[in-house]
């Protein structure tokens, strides 16, 4: 009998197939369960060692003994001339097959997730391999060319001049905005692309980490009281041009709208895209005639974008600003309303006063634009904060209706289902699509991570928050995701502290981070250190609920109950805590 036979005959390949499948499973189940059981990082690889010494002990054991109806006997006194027995095989092929249909399962309800994840992880990741092919097809780039998807690459300044940089990001992003008015395109939001400003990738690159099948392209140049502005369409499959145009006007708000109601109507007719009349009307009309109110309102939107709290504050200023300069420009109000809401929302300090601001802004927007759907994504927002998701999604369904390619809109009516566990899988699906509108969005990434701890899927989630912070390392709230993970889920102080002190730098009076150096320090049981940095939350804000929290924490700690039960006295009642938005 040949040695292939032999190893045959004593089932040492059935044996090396089931244990690679179950070591595999194992592998998986260990990877779910250190986070969860917070179990030290090197269990998870100790395990897969110890797996892999394991493989060739059992290669060695399936080859000394074998199963017979007798019970497992030495190979050395099993008589050779006697057939191998056929039941044995059999029971190890019904094993095999029970580990492959469990690792099946496994892995079909893992990719349920992989996917969503895929939206905002693997657009940082993913490269585009170089080919000296030019007759790149739709299938090489990962693209479905029957799609109608677009990305509006940042504009260049042709007039080279740094005062006009700005001009020419705000036309850009107007521009944007008018084109996403198009309901049946994918239109990627500005937060996407704006990191292609200057980019030496090619136009296939770009499209497939942003998923898009066409690119737009131009520059902008302001001389005087004149505005210059070339724009081209292109695909991103064959590298071709679709339409270009050239637009040499009058510098004016009233020419600036109107030359991105012409760019966007000529690019559904390059693309075949149809419009109804509500968005016809929308892309052609003039949302203000006040430059200079269209420009505050533009610094208001970069401002807001940061999720910085001293950056929120300015929003709140530039966007009141330019109600004051035009009073019937709706989307300003919007910005009234959004910038209010989060500034209070992130400092904790919502309450009827900032509601009443919300609530007008909102208003207001409504009656000079019952179809602007940023209008009814601000309201649903304001109104699941104070009623819940049940009364909010009628807002954002109608948001979404109006204005699907609003990815914040997406963003936030999945925020507000998180906090049903029932509904967590539609929530995830929600920030999918999200992450498809806005693919490098920060905050919509870091809500992805939360959305994954929510269904305990800690190390996604623990991958999906670092991907953030290596995307955009100045964005504070990622890190104070993973402030949170490491303290809820993993209890790692250092590794909390590491992102609590990030945190710190880049939005140093927010007094959510400081609190959380109260909390890591007291874990780490420096109470002088604690003591300290709530010293200086006082000096933000004495009276915050935070900074009463802080005190609280570090009178349990010091067994003061007199002074605890008066902290815990001005605590009461509490604001609860929602999602990051």
């Amino acid at each position: 009998m040949t040695f292939f036979k032999e190893l045959q005959r004593r089932n040492v390949f059935r044996i090396a197939i089931g244990y690679v499948v179950l070591a595999w499973l194992l592998l998986q189940v260990s990877d779910t369960l250190v986070p969860a059981l917070r179990l030290p990082d090197w269990f998870h690889s100790g395990v897969a060692f110890l797996l892999i010494l394991g493989f060739p002990v059992a290669l060695f054991l399936a080859w000394a003994y074998e199963m017979t109806p007798d019970g497992i006997r030495s190979e050395k006194d099993i008589d050779r001339d006697r057939p191998a027995t056929p039941g044995s095989g059999r029971k190890l092929d019904f094993a095999i097959i029970g580990l492959l249909a469990a690792a099946l399962v496994y892995f079909v309800w893992e990719s349920r997730f992989e996917n969503v994840d895929g939206m905002a992880a693997d657009a940082t990741r993913s490269e585009l391999p170089s080919s000296t092919n030019t007759e790149t097809t739709a299938t090489e780039v990962g693209l479905d060319k029957d799609r109608l998807s677009i990305a509006v690459l940042p504009f260049d300044n042709r007039s080279n001049l740094e005062e006009d940089q700005f001009f020419t990001d705000g036309i850009h992003d107007d521009l944007l905005t008018t084109i996403a008015k198009i309901g049946s395109m994918k239109v990627i939001s500005r937060t996407s692309v704006m990191e292609y400003r200057g980019t030496v990738k090619k136009i296939p690159q770009i499209a497939k980490e942003l998923g898009v099948t066409t690119i737009l392209e131009g520059g902008i140049q302001r001389s005087g009281s004149q505005v210059l502005i070339n724009v081209q369409l292109i695909d991103a499959v064959s590298d071709e041009h679709l339409w270009a145009e050239y637009y040499d006007r009058e510098l004016s708000a009233e020419n600036l709208f109107a030359i991105q109601s012409e760019i966007t109507n000529a690019i559904a007719d390059a693309l075949s895209a149809a419009l109804s009349p509500e968005e016809k009307q929308r892309i052609d009309a003039t949302a203000t005639n006040s430059l200079l109110a269209l420009e505050a309102y533009q610094r208001g939107r970069r401002l807001m974008a940061t999720r910085n709290t001293e950056n929120m504050k300015s929003a709140t200023e530039e966007f009141n600003q330019a109600v004051e300069l035009d009073p019937r420009f709706a989307l300003a109000w919007v910005g009234v309303a959004d910038s209010n809401h989060l500034y209070s929302t992130y400092n904790r300090t919502i309450g009827p006063d900032s509601y009443a601001i919300v609530d007008d802004a909102i208003g207001r927007a409504l009656a000079i634009d019952a179809g602007l759907g940023e209008a009814y994504a601000i309201k649903g927002l304001s109104t699941w904060s104070r009623k819940g998701p049940d009364q909010a999604e009628a807002a954002f369904k109608q948001a979404i209706a109006l204005s699907p390619n609003y990815a914040t809109a997406w963003q936030w009516y999945a925020n507000s289902l998180a906090l049903d566990s029932g509904r967590m899988n539609e929530s995830i699906e929600l920030l999918g699509r999200a992450a498809q509108l806005d693919p490098r969005s920060s905050i919509i990434g870091m809500n992805l991570g939360t959305a994954f701890k929510s269904v305990g899927l800690y190390s996604r989630a623990e991958r999906q928050y670092l991907n953030v912070v290596e995307q955009n390392p100045d964005f504070a709230m990622a890190n104070n995701s993973l402030i949170n993970f490491y303290l809820a889920e993993v209890g790692r102080y250092d590794q909390a502290l590491y992102f609590a002190l990030k945190a710190r730098v880049r939005d140093p009076d927010n007094l959510r981070y400081l609190n959380h150096l109260v909390n890591i320090y007291l874990g780490l049981g420096d109470l002088a250190a604690a003591e300290n940095i709530h010293q200086q939350m006082i000096e933000v804000d004495a009276n915050h609920r935070v900074v009463n929290a802080a005190d609280l924490w570090i009178h349990l700690r010091k067994d003061d109950p007199d002074r605890t039960r008066a902290v815990l006295d001005r605590l009461l009642p509490k604001i609860p805590d929602r999602p990051n938005i």
